[in-house]
């Protein structure tokens, strides 16, 4: 079949005088273009330009629309995403704070329980008389030479005989122990001395002897003033604790040892040597950090948000513009082509066919070539290689 040459060709009208058999592509436009007054109430027929541009212009709201609502969402995420990892790194940085007081109270646990140990240990093994003068000087000294020993007991078929005090009527019980370590050395939590008196003490005894140290040195620490601190013995129970800390928190970290937060606390938790620290502070204890992190990640966030609105102005501005619109079309390969033959007057042959280009919208709806083709720059309607009708 042949294809018509580049050279455009006019057709008569459909009430011309010439051969009926002629082509006459552009006659139901014409016709269509026509206006015609509304008959029956009836609403007249849109004509294509018309509906070409209302097409036209519902897509540009639909982009304008879509444009809208991600340039929103690119601001609004870069910040948010920002805003999260500077409270994460806050509350980390906190947390870390707590895991360190946490450590030093350990540390300063193994160096009260490792005094005591030793001065019970020496006068065990010092094979003294019990109970002699000699005995309770010796007692004497090693309580006061020791910072975490307080006093020092001599017990004898379980009653206590004398202390670093003096000799004792021999009435008072040796208490049971709540634990024992690996090397044989029995733990009392709690014990209320019975000579001194004073507050409950922690009982350490080996042997015959016992000594009493003051909770308060297992957590010896310099604490900032807003954190609070507590020690947890090898069997679960609660040593001593430093600037009262929150009876219930507490209790429930000690029943599942973890490091976190709460509505109104951050804490952490050290595990070593049978001890458990517990670090808690306030929450608005982390506010100085809160801020430094947001003051270092909130313009990143915002140089973030401000690229991704560029994007998507620069986008949306491509895609509303003609050319746009018709590399969009080519892209969906929305171009039809129809075939119109050529038929010649004498013969009534159809001696070729005319390519006639037809822009099918996504709604079944046709645009016609003399509106689209001015869209197209000239530059590429100029190398197309036969002509667009």
């Amino acid at each position: 079949m042949k294809v018509a040459s580049r050279k455009f060709r006019t057709y008569p009208a459909p009430n011309s005088t010439h051969d009926r058999t002629a082509p006459a592509p552009y006659g139901n436009i014409r016709a269509s273009l026509r206006w015609q007054e509304p008959s029956g109430g009836k609403r007249p027929p849109i004509p294509p330009i018309a509906r070409f541009i209302e097409d036209a212009e519902v897509n540009r709201q639909r982009v304008v629309i879509v444009a809208v609502a991600l340039a929103v969402i690119g601001a609004i995420i870069p910040i948010a995403v920002m805003l999260y990892v500077s409270w994460n790194l806050a509350v980390r940085a906190e947390q870390d704070r707590l895991e360190l007081f946490a450590e030093r109270a350990i540390t300063r646990a193994n160096r009260s329980f490792a005094e005591a140990r030793l001065v019970l240990f020496t006068i065990a093994d010092s094979g003294v008389e019990p109970c002699s003068p000699d005995h309770i000087a010796r007692m004497r000294l090693a309580v006061f030479d020791s910072r975490a020993v307080e006093e020092m007991g001599y017990f004898e078929n379980g009653f206590l005989k004398c202390t670093s005090w003096g000799v004792t009527d021999g009435a008072v019980e040796q208490a049971g122990a709540d634990y024992v370590t690996p090397d044989g050395v029995a733990v009392t939590i709690r014990i209320q001395p019975a000579v001194s008196g004073g507050k409950p003490m922690m009982a350490l005894h080996h042997r015959s002897y016992n000594v009493l140290v003051d909770p308060l040195r297992f957590v010896d620490v310099i604490l900032d003033e807003d954190i609070t601190l507590a020690i947890v013995g090898a069997n679960g129970t609660l040593v001593s604790a430093l600037n009262a800390p929150d009876p219930a928190l507490i209790k429930s970290i000690i029943a599942a040892p973890r490091t976190g937060i709460n509505e109104s606390h951050l804490f952490a938790v050290a595990r070593r040597d049978g001890w458990l620290a517990i670090a808690t502070a306030p929450r608005t204890g982390m506010r100085n950090d809160l801020r430094s992190q947001q003051m270092m990640l909130l313009p990143v966030g915002a140089s973030i948000a401000a690229f991704i609105i560029g994007i998507v102005y620069w986008l949306s501005k491509k895609r509303l513009s003609p050319l746009g619109e018709l590399t969009l079309a080519v892209q969906n390969r929305e171009f039809i082509v129809h075939y119109q033959p050529i038929v010649a007057l004498k013969t009534h042959i159809c001696v070729g066919a005319e390519a006639l280009v037809r822009w099918r919208r996504p709604d079944g709806s046709i645009v016609r070539p003399d509106l689209f083709i001015p869209l197209w720059p000239r530059k590429a309607a100029s190398s197309c290689p036969s002509p667009i009708r």
